[in-house]
């Protein structure tokens, strides 16, 4: 997991899924919220389609090829808004994200075309396929 704490902004990988996450101890949501998370980066708008929610958080759900559009913008911007919804924009800083997403796009086996890869230090090269 990749995180902005005090923007209470998250991106999670798992073996199938990779999340972008927002939280507002604020919000009181019921379960099975519909509605969009927006990424605002870099000059482009990324609607994402939320997929499951807590009474707090809402998760939009991508694929590989959206999350790597996106991180590319991420690292060459220094700033970003996320938007749940109709609730205000989110400021989330980027100074520094470029070395955690490069390391987060190794540990979670992630390779983005421009950067030509990396190992996981964590998976086995039987597991890999190498």
């Amino acid at each position: 997991m990749a995180m902005e704490p005090s923007a209470k902004f998250f991106i999670r990988v798992d073996n199938t899924d990779i999340e972008f996450r927002l939280a507002n101890d604020s919000w009181s949501l019921p379960a099975g919220v519909t509605g969009t998370l927006e990424v605002d980066v870099n000059g482009k708008k990324y609607p994402l389609d939320i997929t499951s929610n807590t009474s707090t958080m809402v998760s939009a759900t991508v694929g590989q090829d959206v999350f790597l559009k996106i991180v590319g913008d991420m690292n060459k911007a220094s700033s970003m808004s996320v938007i749940a919804g109709s609730a205000a924009p989110v400021q989330v800083p980027l100074d520094g994200s470029n070395t955690v997403m490069n390391a987060f796009l190794t540990c979670a086996n992630i390779h983005a075309p421009s950067q030509g890869g990396g190992t996981n230090p964590f998976q086995s090269s039987a597991a890999s396929g190498d």
